[in-house]
């Protein structure tokens, strides 16, 4: 979603969201990450209650408060400071870990845009670079969904890309790590962020390698994320936002669009896109942290899918176009289904099984190319 849909820069992916620490020893053990030069937490020494027994460290009052008011500088920042960078991604999956480099830059009033080095060592295939929702920022939007979903806590101070920064932990209200934030001392932004998945396993991180605050200049802006496909830039591909009162009019003529994904994931944005093939709508669920977007049109799917094959999550069968099930498409009741997910493989199959599905299956291989564009140019959180 653009900017005036979402209200203004957290990036992608969300980053949104859009994370740790030696607080982790003192929490409890959490999934290994590999070794960095960031320098460990050190973090209250929190009292173990009936809270700390179901999974969530007992804090107290004042430690909650500092961590909101950590992240809502943080979504500040991000909105009003100019700066530049890169980020590396590294992504844990089925496959292994894939890592990618994102190229990032923001200026005041702005969206946050992201772009690949031309250099950028890549182990994940042609085509699938991170995109957008990969990228880390607050934007205002994915602000409140934090506050709505996780309970935020202030967990000592640390370093990350050499800045000092203080480390901010969002809990599931039931228990259970969901991501941990650095906060640049100087500036408030997020200097690194880890996600983690339901049961404890570490989803993604993401994390500044370098990092420059003020004096961009507009020629040092990088290519955009998804490469020069002259075909995506034609007009037929631009996405158009969709306001609530045209969402609930297409419901009402039969277009199966939910509010809400996997339980939590709430429709946060909506677009369309017109095309040779007939309207596409694109979807995009948030809780915060995991952003999942949805693509839509009517039809029915071929059988030749080109380098997508088929799988199985959730009891479902479907087409991937990723080792790490992160791209999806089905097809079900007159329309193909296509899903691009940052989010742990438990919220995708929730979210896949809540969908409908015919027993065929296919994919709209149009619209398979150009997925990853588009959701750069929709990305909710910028």
């Amino acid at each position: 979603m653009n900017a005036s849909v979402a209200g203004r820069n957290l990036v992608g992916l969300a980053a949104a969201l859009g994370l740790l620490g030696g607080a982790a020893v003192l929490l409890g053990p959490v999934a290994a990450r590999p070794a960095s030069r960031h320098r460990a937490a050190t973090a209250p020494a929190f009292a173990q209650d009936s809270g700390a027994r179901r999974g969530r460290p007992a804090v107290p009052a004042t430690a909650m408060q500092l961590g909101s008011r950590l992240m809502v500088q943080a979504a500040s920042a991000c909105a009003t400071t100019e700066f530049s960078g890169e980020q590396s991604v590294r992504w844990w999956g089925p496959a292994g870990v894939t890592t990618d480099v994102i190229e990032v830059w923001h200026q005041p009033g702005g969206q946050l845009m992201t772009g690949r080095p031309a250099d950028a060592p890549r182990s994940t295939p042609a085509g699938l670079a991170a995109a957008d929702q990969d990228a880390m920022g607050i934007t205002e939007q994915q602000l409140a969904l934090l506050q709505d979903n996780f309970v935020t806590i202030y967990a000592g101070r640390g370093t990350a890309d050499g800045r000092p920064a203080r480390i901010v932990q969002l809990w599931r209200p039931g228990g259970g790590l969901a991501a941990i934030f650095w906060l640049d001392d100087a500036t408030g932004l997020p200097l690194r962020r880890q996600l983690f998945g339901t049961e404890g396993g570490l989803v993604s991180d993401t994390e500044f390698t370098s990092l420059q605050v003020g004096g961009l200049r507009s020629s040092a802006q990088p290519e955009p994320a998804g490469g020069g496909d002259p075909g995506l830039n034609q007009p037929e591909h631009s996405l158009i936002p969709l306001g609530w009162s045209q969402v609930a009019a297409l419901r009402s003529a039969g277009w199966p669009l939910p509010r809400l994904l996997a339980g939590s994931l709430i429709l946060v944005a909506a677009h369309q896109m017109p095309s040779a093939q007939g309207r596409v709508v694109e979807l995009t669920y948030s809780d915060g942290l995991s952003v999942i977007s949805l693509f839509l049109q009517r039809g029915d799917l071929p059988d030749q899918l080109g380098d997508w094959h088929s799988a199985s999550l959730a009891g479902r069968r479907l087409y991937v176009s990723d080792a790490d099930d992160r791209i999806l498409a089905w097809s079900a009741h007159g329309y193909v289904y296509s899903m691009i997910a940052d989010a742990p493989r438990p919220t995708v199959a929730r979210a896949v099984a809540g969908l409908p599905q015919d027993r065929a299956f296919g994919l709209f291989a149009r619209i398979g190319r150009g997925l990853r564009r588009l959701v750069s140019w929709a990305n909710p959180f910028r």
